[in-house]
C-alpha cells in the first residue's frame, strides 16, 4: 500500500478529548500574550481571565503552553510473572489467593493485592469481549412519573406515553403485573 494514500486512523474520543483541550489551552495562552502585549498587568489579565496570577506569568515568561512529560510506568515485581498468571488463568484457575500462593512459590515477595487487581483488569476485559457490543440500557421513569403513567393507563392521550407504558411494561415484569391489578381495580370500582 502507498504511505501517501491511505486515510489516518480516527482519533479516540480520549485523544479528541486531549486535542481540544490542548487547543483551548492554547488559545487561552495566546490570549494571555495578547493582552499582554496590549500592556495589560498580569494581575489584570489574571483576573478576566480567571487564572493563577503565576499561570498567566508561565505562559509569558515561555510564549506558549507547557507540554507535559509522559509518565514512566514504573517497573513492579507482578511484571516478572504476568506470563505465568495469564497462563494459569487461560487453564482456568481464577482464584486469585491460590495464583498468589503460587506464584509465592515462584519467589514473588509482594501481597496478594497486586495479583487481585491483575485478577480483576484482566477478568474485566475477557468479560466486556465476552459480552460483545454493550446493549443500551433504557432508562425508567423516576417513581412519581410511573405513578401517575399507571394511574393515567391506556386512556392517555399522548402516543410517546402510551409507548413508555408499553416499553416500561415490557422492561418490569412486577410493574406489569401491578398495572393489570390496577385496572382490575378501577373498573371495579366504575
Amino acid at each position: 500500500m502507498n504511505l501517501l494514500t491511505e486515510k489516518p486512523m480516527p482519533l479516540s474520543a480520549a485523544e479528541q478529548h486531549r486535542k481540544a483541550r490542548a487547543e483551548r489551552k492554547q488559545a487561552r495562552c495566546d490570549e494571555v500574550l495578547r493582552l499582554r502585549g496590549q500592556g495589560v498587568p498580569i494581575q489584570a489579565i489574571a483576573r478576566q481571565l480567571r487564572m493563577h496570577r503565576r499561570l498567566v506569568r508561565q505562559y509569558i515568561r515561555i510564549r506558549s503552553v507547557p507540554q507535559r512529560t509522559p509518565s514512566v510506568r514504573r517497573v513492579c515485581e507482578l511484571d516478572a510473572y504476568k506470563c505465568y498468571l495469564a497462563q494459569r488463568w487461560t487453564e482456568g484457575c481464577h482464584n486469585a489467593a491460590q495464583l498468589w500462593r503460587e506464584i509465592r512459590k515462584q519467589g514473588f515477595s509482594g501481597d496478594s493485592t497486586g495479583v487481585r487487581q491483575w485478577i480483576g483488569e484482566h477478568y474485566r476485559a475477557d468479560r466486556k469481549r465476552a459480552q460483545g457490543k454493550p446493549v443500551p440500557r433504557t432508562l425508567t421513569p423516576p417513581p412519581r412519573l410511573t405513578t401517575w403513567l399507571l394511574l393515567k393507563g391506556p386512556q392517555s392521550d399522548n402516543a410517546r406515553w402510551r409507548q413508555q407504558i408499553h416499553l416500561f411494561r415490557q422492561q418490569v415484569p412486577e410493574i406489569d403485573l401491578v398495572f393489570r391489578l390496577a385496572e382490575e381495580f378501577t373498573t371495579l370500582l366504575s
